[in-house]
């Protein structure tokens, strides 16, 4: 879809997106724990990509685990150093990249090698790792040489299970064990200062006698409530009770859905760049044809 047919709707279709779902084959051997995410386009000129397209692609970039960057092989059938920067700024590399030479219809076999050979020598010199790299046409609905692993066989390596109730469970506890920290920390510091004024008290009199002990006292006669900890106990308190209690909400909610299909563990991105619609195809491709 083009900006302009998107505009055409009046509104902005992004904000209804997350309540629209597409059923489309799969192969559980490589989807059955994985999440895609088709980011939007974000390159200028043609794509009619945005800087609005680019930030939106970063912040579901950032929730993945692994990422299959696809290039057109229209018409410049190379990667920018647009992409390549992009690439750098995500934390992935190795086991967790894979590169897809999309629309490898519109060259010939011997194109492919050769741009297969300079994108490889564009990463490599930008220090850039990958688990392999393939060409596909969505149009023959078929594989080209591949580099390093195919594409079937990274799926396969990353479609894995995932603790997601474990994951909540570590991502709840990190925000409640620094509130924690800090309440144990404010505790701290008043039982502190209320040793150092006791002790003070002492002092003045064993100084002073009691003349002196009583004056200290009628100059502070709130000392109690100002060391009082009790309410930092009860936050405390409050806090892992609702620990406890979300810990069991996210338990609930993620074991109602955990044998619902289409809801699943591992999440892997797919940036388009200025392709559209490679994953889609080649997820009906391998469901209706390479594995009748």
């Amino acid at each position: 879809m083009s900006h302009e047919y998107v505009q055409a709707f009046g509104f902005d279709l992004r904000r209804i997106l997350p309540f629209i779902s597409v059923k489309v084959p799969m192969n559980e051997d490589l989807f059955e724990n994985l999440c895609i995410i088709d980011t939007p386009g974000y390159n200028p000129g043609s794509s009619g990509g945005t800087a609005a397209d680019r930030g939106t692609a970063a912040s579901l970039v950032n929730q993945a685990s692994a990422l299959v960057w696809v290039i057109g092989l229209d018409p410049a059938g190379t990667i920018d150093q647009s992409d390549i920067e992009f690439i750098e700024s995500t934390p992935f590399r190795g086991e967790s990249l894979y590169i897809v030479l999309n629309k490898a219809d519109v060259k010939s076999q011997t194109d492919i090698l050769q741009i297969m050979e300079q994108v490889a020598e564009d990463l490599s010199f930008a220090g850039i790792d990958y688990a392999g790299m393939s060409a596909y046409s969505s149009i023959r609905q078929k594989d080209y040489p591949s580099s390093g692993l195919t594409l079937d066989q990274f799926l396969r390596s990353i479609n894995r299970r995932v603790d997601v109730i474990g994951k909540v469970t570590r991502k709840l506890d990190a925000v409640f064990d620094a509130y924690k920290a800090a309440i144990d920390a404010d505790i701290a510091l008043l039982d502190n200062r209320k040793y150092e004024f006791d002790a003070f008290k002492l002092d003045a009199l064993e100084i002073g006698g009691t003349a002196l002990f009583d004056r200290i006292d009628k100059a502070f006669p709130l000392s109690d409530q100002m060391f009082d900890t009790s309410e930092l106990e009860r936050l405390a308190n409050e806090c892992e009770s609702l620990r406890r209690t979300l810990k069991l909400a996210a338990q609930d909610a993620l074991t109602t859905f955990k044998d619902v299909k289409g809801i699943y563990n591992e999440t892997t991105a797919v940036e388009k760049g200025r392709v559209g619609g490679f994953w889609a195809q080649y997820a009906r491709d391998i469901g209706t044809i390479r594995h009748k």
